[in-house]
């Protein structure tokens, strides 16, 4: 604590909305991602917040966070960051770190005008707040993304390019631990310097004492000297035009592409992206599928801030430059708002009069603003805040499948009316704002009105977005977003998707293929995109990635997807309330038997891997309780599927012409096929169609399109389809029905709707890492029998017929499959193309990989050898006595 009378120290340490503290070479230094433990000591005295300063045209992150006072952070609200500590409006601690529950707030309230401590303590498992060396909050918390390039600051943090959240008041001292610090230290800092005691010091990596220099302009030195260069000195940051200038460039070094400046006119809003046809840019909102939909006379509202860009492709009278849709051309939708060829504004909903239409076009490379409303009986259009266009329309078509995206809508066969320019900010609402309110969305505080944020839904703004990882990805956060487990963010992801060889078939009458759509999925984190190796060394042991090398660890897998399949079911469908529904009774009852059912380490691994990592290593274990664990013959469909990988190289190298077109017969062999992918992408091919026919796929087009036709399907978790979409077809008791009967056709729409659900978040789960890598076009059709797939090769051969019909049989000396795959092969495969088959021939005793041609006449044989590769001196932890 600083004396008051000691007034050159608390000039020193004296931090407010001008000014804070920037520690060099934070960036990796004083990284704490995953489960990393760290601790950190801060004294402070709070002086009364006055308002922030925010640099004119960029509003400071979402508006909870108003009012906040940050004393330590290594955090960017609108991009990235790992943790931040400080005081809330109330003067609460707060402790945040990128993860839910995202953050641990004390009941406690910091007074004005006297000196305190807090100590923040992450082990691992639980965020811990002690105030004055009082134990005050904790919550447990999991592992967070790594973030290597936002900077440490004390006294504020970042908000895009600009420092915010700054704290009012004075900061003397900061200590920060790579470890976490228990009850027992915490206490004794009350009288003990990090520095001077040798259990304190221990993993001490900065001690800054903010007031012990010459003048302002002097550095604040990290007091804890480091072995080598990186010593984490600290530096005051006066606010102004040089700061700006320095975060812009900060974050366009760490990987932020910033807005071309010299093709922007100056106006209101920011630049972000260039959204354009030629290269294919647009915004895909995850999760906006059934929470943006606005289907019957539902009231909403849309604003968009933009800037359009001269083209000089010559538009037709049927180009649209779409801001932002819900939208699939031919199929079905609800909203489109954007511009038409002669840049007039329109917003269109379907249901007659299908839109309306400003009289006057906007003026190309100038900002402007779009706002569309519908309250439940008219359309009203205000441009540039004012009421250009308005009509009566009434009730419109439900559109529960289709996403939203901003920039572009989807078209018969791939992304299209791209818009060409900038788009600052899009905001949604679930009410039809007012007249006063349109003319007030865009205005730099209006944002702070209690009256514009009510109902929002979401707000994402594009110059907040960075590239967060090598590969290009760039995700925009959802301010307005609830971060929790059973809520949509809606973040918004940029694609680049330019369709080379665009799947015509998925329309056409009578086709019977169901499309999954590769480039609307979700991105996670670094996990997701992380190579595979099939099997690799590692420590001494065996990894084996699960995807399709074990049956015995499939099943144990599919026996806990199955207890999740169903707790799923019900927990979607908790609002449902229907006492006569024999169909909900007869789930409850089998989830309540699946509990007891499942338990042990297939249904721990599944949930801690499966769901949310499905390109894991599994370690093989040869204890006598891990039967089911055992990995049978591995190295055999290793080089089944290496073949595969040769095979394609030989006879059809990487073409930027056509997909290689890959076919497989059986969803039990779903792991593999993507094995496959992974394989040949690692070979160099980028455009790839795979195949897959079974029955199980026949629930996907009743539940989606509710007849027996084609449809396109965009890939979402189960958790944000509705309620109608995933409930089992209701069974009610009739005059005459028997009770055996009731009881059949029940259980009947329970198993329809846990097959939906299972192959839904399979699916998922493992379309996840092809859609994250930006060069790479996978397309994967599902048809629910080989005859429906031999009558789309009739229709459009060159579109579906295979190049490559795999068949790795689960099963080394069975035929189970081969009457199946020989019918398809024959009638599927291309005149040059080849079916690899891993079977055990009538006679033989050993299996072998063969290549045949589509008359069955085999070209290449590999015999294989009778190793018993499952077996290594080890068990698991379950195991092991």
């Amino acid at each position: 604590m600083i004396q008051a009378s000691n007034k050159k120290a608390l000039e020193l340490c004296h931090i407010d909305g001008s000014k804070h503290i920037f520690l060099q070479g934070s960036e990796t230094g004083l990284s704490f991602g995953e489960s990393a433990a760290f601790a950190t000591e801060i004294h402070f005295y709070c002086e009364p917040n006055s308002e922030p300063i925010e640099p004119p045209g960029h509003q400071q992150g979402p508006a909870q966070w108003h009012g906040h006072q940050v004393l330590l952070s290594k955090f960017n609200g609108c991009v990235s960051g790992e943790y931040r500590i400080g005081l809330d409006a109330q003067r609460h601690v707060i402790f945040q770190r990128e993860v839910s529950p995202w953050i641990v707030t004390t009941t406690d309230v910091i007074p004005l005008h006297e000196w305190h401590s807090i100590v923040c303590s992450y082990d691992g498992h639980y965020m811990r707040i002690y105030i004055d060396c009082r134990h005050a909050a904790h919550i447990a918390c999991g592992p967070q993304k790594t973030d290597l390039t936002t900077p440490t600051l004390i006294g504020a943090d970042l908000c895009g390019y600009a420092s915010a959240h700054h704290f009012e008041g004075y900061i003397s001292e900061v200590s920060l631990w790579q470890r976490s610090l228990d009850a027992a230290e915490v206490k004794s800092l009350a009288t003990s310097n990090p520095l001077n005691s040798k259990t304190l010091s221990k993993d001490l990596i900065g001690y800054w004492c903010i007031y012990q220099r010459a003048d302002m302009s002097a550095p604040v030195k990290n007091n804890v000297l480091l072995v080598g260069d990186q010593q984490f000195n600290g530096t005051f940051i006066v606010e102004g035009t040089q700061l700006l200038n320095r975060w812009r460039g900060w974050l366009a070094n760490g990987g932020e592409s910033l807005p071309r400046s010299a093709s922007v006119a100056v106006g209101s809003g920011s630049a972000g992206p260039l959204f354009s046809k030629e290269e294919g840019v647009h915004l895909f909102v995850s999760g906006s599928a059934s929470v943006l939909s606005f289907g019957g006379t539902a009231s909403f509202t849309l604003a968009v801030q933009f800037l359009p860009q001269p083209t000089q492709e010559k538009p037709g009278d049927d180009t649209r430059y779409v801001l932002m849709s819900k939208f699939h051309s031919g199929l079905r939708g609800e909203y489109r708002l954007g511009l038409d060829a002669q840049l007039r504004p329109f917003f269109h909903r379907e249901v007659q009069p299908w839109q309306v239409l400003s009289p006057t076009a906007v003026t190309a490379g100038e900002w402007h603003e779009v706002c569309a409303t519908y309250d439940g009986a008219t359309m009203r259009l205000f441009v540039d805040r004012r009421l250009v266009a308005s009509a009566k329309a009434g009730a419109q078509f439900t559109d529960q499948v289709t996403p939203v995206l901003i920039g572009a809508q989807y078209g018969k066969s791939s992304v299209e009316q791209h818009f060409e320019g900038f788009i600052s900010e899009v905001r949604v609402w679930d009410r039809a704002v007012t007249a006063e309110e349109a003319q007030q969305m865009f205005v730099a505080h209006s944002a702070k009105a209690t009256s514009i944020r009510r109902g929002m839904l979401g707000r994402w703004r594009p110059i907040d977005t960075r590239t967060d990882e090598p590969d290009g990805r760039i995700t925009l956060f959802n301010s307005i977003a609830a971060r929790s487990v059973n809520q949509p963010c809606m973040d918004a992801i940029l694609k680049r998707h330019v369709v080379i060889h665009p799947l015509e078939l998925t329309l056409r009458v009578g086709v019977r293929a169901v499309l999954v759509e590769l480039g609307a999925i979700t991105p996670h984190s670094v996990q997701w995109r992380r190579a595979i190796d099939m099997v690799s060394e590692r420590d001494g042991y065996k990894h084996y990635c699960y995807l399709g090398t074990s049956v015995a660890l499939q099943k144990s897998l599919l026996q806990a997807l199955d207890l999740h399949a169903h707790e799923l079911l019900a927990q979607q469908l908790q609002s449902v309330q229907d006492v006569n529904d024999h169909t909900l009774k007869r789930l409850h009852v089998e989830l309540r038997q699946k509990r007891l059912d499942v338990r042990g380490r297939g249904s721990q691994l599944y949930r801690e891997w499966f769901f949310h990592n499905p390109i894991s290593f599994l370690r093989e274990c040869d204890g006598d309780r891990c039967e089911f664990w055992r990995f049978r013959y591995p190295g055999r469909r290793e080089k089944a599927m290496q073949m595969v990988v040769e095979q394609a190289l030989a006879r059809y190298p990487p073409s930027n012409k056509e997909p290689l077109i890959i076919s497989s017969f059986g969803s039990g062999l779903l792991y593999q096929e993507f094995c496959h992918l992974c394989k040949l992408i690692a070979a160099g091919y980028r455009h790839l169609r795979l195949v897959l026919v079974d029955n199980a796929y026949t629930p996907w087009k009743q539940k989606y399109l509710a007849r027996d036709g084609c449809c396109r399907i965009y890939c979402q978790p189960s958790t944000e389809l509705s309620a109608d979409m995933i409930r089992p077809a209701p069974t009610y008791a009739a005059p005459g029905t028997t009770k055996e009967a009731l009881e059949n056709t029940a259980a009947s729409a329970v198993n329809n709707a846990i097959s939906f659900v299972m192959y839904n978040e399979a699916l998922f789960q493992f379309v996840q890492w092809f859609s994250t890598i930006p060069d790479v076009d996978v397309q994967v059709l599902l048809y629910d029998s080989v005859d429906a797939y031999i009558a789309d090769c009739n229709l459009s051969p060159h579109e579906v017929m295979s190049h490559i019909c795999s068949a790795i049989d689960y099963k080394d000396n069975d035929k189970l499959l081969e009457d199946f795959v020989n019918h398809m092969s024959t009638n599927t495969l291309r005149d040059d193309g080849v079916c690899i088959k891993l079977v055990t021939r009538s006679g033989e005793h050993l299996p072998g990989v063969y290549v045949e041609d589509r008359h069955r006449r085999v070209l290449h044989t590999l015999p294989l050898t009778n190793d018993h590769e499952s077996h290594f001196a080890g068990a698991c932890e379950e195991c092991t006595p």
